[in-house]
């Protein structure tokens, strides 16, 4: 019965040790706000591109991008549920790219500030939309978000499942993200980043239902 023991209680530590430090989580909570969703953790601070189309964080943002208001051929405003059938954001948002010539990404430069949540309210997600997180030399990659992850393929304009806010969270500091899109396009608002804003989860809190566990069956024997 010992031998079992320390055999659960060793893939409990080897499952600990493997997980990758920057592996990010997510979820889908919101609040309404800023046109649409927003991110629902207070002390995050969000970029809504706001009043004038322009940032407002001090942030720098270069690449092939455009910031709109109202949809056109190559960009649909971000879509979000009123509770009477749905409506676009009529605020500005960022578009990626803005022409389909060149470099096809945007980065955004927190200016030497780092964070590890990420908020994003993005719209019609489309299978070839990326989303990296990096490091302080704005080149090397934290972590990478593919759109394959969130979209089946048809990337709907005015679909629930499409259209959603994602907080991201449980990755290493970044101090930048980079928008790519192969094709038209990236559409994102209420950009948010913040410093442990949730919960990020543990190994020690797995390691911990596994002593559980553990406790459960030398009771049963």
């Amino acid at each position: 019965m010992v031998k079992k023991y320390s055999m659960i209680l060793g893939l409990i530590l080897l499952l600990a040790v493997a997980t990758p430090a920057s592996a990010y989580n997510y979820n889908y909570d919101y609040v309404y706000g800023d046109g649409g969703y927003t991110s629902p953790y207070a002390g995050a601070i969000v970029e809504t591109f706001d009043p004038s189309g322009a940032l407002t964080q001090g942030w720098a943002l270069t690449g092939n991008y455009a910031i709109r208001k109202g949809s056109i051929t190559e960009a649909a405003s971000p879509w979000y549920d009123d509770g009477s059938g749905g409506t676009r954001d009529e605020t500005y948002y960022l578009t990626v790219p803005e022409t389909l010539t060149g470099s096809l990404s945007a980065t955004i430069d927190f200016q030497g500030a780092s964070y590890n949540y990420f908020g994003i309210w993005w719209g019609s997600m489309d299978t070839y939309n990326t989303l990296e997180f990096l490091a302080s030399d704005l080149s090397t990659v934290v972590d990478t978000v593919y759109g394959t992850t969130f979209s089946s393929g048809s990337g709907a304009q005015d679909d629930a499942e499409t259209n959603r806010y994602v907080n991201f969270y449980g990755m290493d500091d970044f101090y930048g993200v980079r928008l790519t899109s192969t094709q038209f396009a990236f559409e994102v608002d209420n950009i948010a980043v913040g410093k442990n804003v949730t919960p990020e989860p543990t190994t020690m809190l797995l390691l911990g239902f596994g002593l559980i566990g553990l406790a459960g069956l030398r009771r049963k024997a």
